[in-house]
């Protein structure tokens, strides 16, 4: 706990500030703001949005037609993911939650899409799925027929040098479209928690 009774600004001191905080005069944080890499705190330090940027037919292993969300009411938290080649890293250690919305038709004999979340912990180098949804349907109309699916999982990111995610989808008759646009097939990441 920081105790100072001669001091009347926090700047340049450095410490913990535990749930009380005590000394004369009194330590009120009352403007400013606390940076994504302070520990301590509860709630959400970093969040980002990710989309699809083009249709896409059939199967996508990585999605690699992306770009951060740039819808008006838009707003991250943070520092921003980046990607490249559909493989994402992150901006800061911790405990992550991570979200895939996808959203698209089926226009053939399709009976079950598959979505994926996969991971790398050594840059890269090799995936494996960290978590995945299989959604049946069928194709029953003349017209398309749409549906959705939705992953989600956490990933303890204790390397940003090496802790990579990426996403994918497959589907059985590879006739089903992947629809882009800010509110169609999204990424979601959450920073929730200190690794």
């Amino acid at each position: 706990v920081l105790q100072d009774t001669h001091r009347t600004s926090v700047t340049g001191m450095t410490g913990e500030l535990g749930s009380a905080v005590t000394g004369s005069p009194n330590l009120n944080l009352t403007t400013g703001s606390i940076g994504s890499a302070v520990t301590g705190f509860t709630g959400i330090k970093n969040y980002d949005r990710w989309k699809m940027t083009s249709n896409v037919l059939g199967n996508m292993e990585p999605i690699t037609a992306l770009a951060r969300n740039a819808h008006a009411e838009f707003a991250s938290i943070g520092s921003a993911m980046t990607q490249s080649s559909g493989a994402f890293t992150f901006p800061a250690t911790g405990i992550w939650w991570i979200l895939f919305n996808w959203f698209g038709y089926l226009n053939g004999a399709s009976r079950n899409n598959e979505c994926y979340i996969n991971y790398s912990v050594n840059s890269g180098t090799n995936w494996a799925t960290l978590s995945y949804k299989s959604v049946g349907w069928a194709h029953a109309e003349s017209s398309s027929t749409y549906g959705t699916c939705t992953v989600s999982t956490t990933f303890d990111v204790d390397d940003t040098s090496t802790h990579m995610v990426r996403f994918a989808k497959a589907d059985t008759g590879t006739d089903s479209y992947s629809l882009s646009g800010d509110h169609a097939t999204t990424f979601e990441f959450f920073r929730i928690g200190d690794t």
